[in-house]
């Protein structure tokens, strides 16, 4: 089990391991690279549990024995998984010289496919939809995502006000999005997106949304991500894709999903948003029409 399928066994399966199984999940997910490289014992002492709560997690996970878990975290971080950008690209460039380009772009969209897959099987129908609802309840919905992370979440904005006039996209020009963030009440809500490797300002945003009281509505990778500590509600979906930066692919399925069910559940009142809205791009002329000059 690699550190990927570790971190996509976890997403499915976190909720459900005691509470000191928890614990030692969580830092092996924060600290893969002390997993591959430290004892048993020492990995234990630095998550703060026993070393026989590894064994029990290890088991619980269909393992005879922590040292497998180890053994396949160590090759996992020996093929460059666990290391930087550049690493992962020179993997790929390694792998170009064995492989042919369509078996490596079809194993990409076979990738996507699965991941895709992964939506409803990671949160059900439910718990998407008890998503969606609760962020219709705030007061102003702010929103935010960084570094890459920013162009779902503008997605996401861009549709929402659309029918809705509460949504707030937090990212700054200026960079003091804090300064935005502290007019947070706890009637509204904060929607944030991020995934591995996660923005040093993503984990602040979410620790100081929580801090003002406003509930944290969390789009990550995995259930025991850095922000997820700080989240009320949670949505998960895999990243990892074989090239060297996470694929976006069903992070954006997965608020397009979001953001269309919020619209079902609207009724009238969304139909009556759009309807306005149609008419304003109209009279704009904000879309090319074949026959007409602009």
């Amino acid at each position: 089990m690699n550190i990927a399928e570790f971190g996509a066994k976890m997403s499915q399966e976190f909720e459900q391991l005691s509470p000191q199984n928890q614990k030692a999940a969580a830092y092996m997910m924060r600290c893969p690279e002390d997993v591959a490289l430290l004892s048993m014992r020492d990995v234990a002492r630095k998550a703060g549990v026993p070393a026989s709560t590894l064994v029990r997690l290890a088991q619980a996970l269909g393992h005879s024995s922590y040292v497998e878990i180890k053994r396949q975290f160590a090759e996992s971080l020996k093929e460059g998984r666990l290391s930087s950008f550049s690493a992962r690209a020179r993997e790929l460039q390694v792998r170009n010289d064995t492989l042919h380009a369509d078996h490596h772009s079809s194993a990409i969209v076979h990738q996507h496919e699965a991941i895709l897959g992964e939506i409803l099987s990671r949160n059900g129908q439910d718990r998407i939809d008890s998503f969606a609802r609760q962020l219709l309840t705030v007061d102003k919905l702010f929103m935010f995502g960084v570094r890459s992370a920013f162009a779902p979440i503008y997605q996401y904005f861009y549709l929402y006000q659309m029918f809705r006039q509460n949504g707030i996209l937090v990212n700054d020009p200026g960079g003091a999005p804090s300064d935005i963030l502290r007019k947070l009440r706890a009637t509204d809500g904060f929607l944030l997106v991020s995934f591995e490797p996660y923005a040093r300002e993503s984990v602040a945003a979410a620790r100081l949304a929580k801090q003002m009281g406003a509930p944290v509505f969390a789009i990550t990778d995995s259930l025991v991500s850095p922000i997820s500590a700080c989240a009320s509600n949670i949505l998960t979906v895999p990243t990892s894709i074989s090239s060297f930066f996470p694929s976006l692919v069903g992070i954006g399925a997965l608020l397009e999903i979001v953001v269309a069910r919020q619209v079902v559940f609207e009724g009238v009142a969304a139909i009556d948003e759009l309807a306005a809205t149609d008419k304003r791009l109209s009279e704009l002329g904000a879309y090319w029409t074949k026959g007409k000059r602009s």
